[in-house]
């Protein structure tokens, strides 16, 4: 196994052979590699699902309120269509299967 500490890293060394595979999230890779503009395809398999989590300190005052507040955005960004327009921005709009980010404090 080995680490990386970028989606392009990744992907040169796949582009090169150095690797077979990329074990990552999906959108960062397509990100990455719609900005390598380069003439490879890749295979998407999917090993497992997982959302993104934004981290919240109890030290913060009113850490409730703020996660709530941090829910409440991105329910409405969904809804209005603004998250999909940032997908668009970086090319990776056709990704439908995405799970609802959700947010937490542990």
């Amino acid at each position: 196994m080995i680490t990386a500490n970028s989606e392009q890293v990744l992907l040169g060394m796949l582009y090169n052979n150095r690797i077979d595979m990329i074990y990552s999230f999906r959108e960062p890779v397509l990100v990455a590699h719609k900005k390598r503009n380069t003439l490879f395809s890749l295979q998407y398999h999917e090993v497992s699902q997982a959302p993104y989590y934004s981290c919240i300190s109890r030290r913060i005052d009113d850490a409730r309120s703020l996660l709530n507040i941090l829910n409440h955005g991105i329910s409405t960004i969904r809804a209005n269509g603004v998250y999909h327009s940032i997908l668009e921005k970086y090319g990776v709009a056709d990704i439908a299967d995405i799970k609802q980010p959700t947010a937490w404090i542990n």
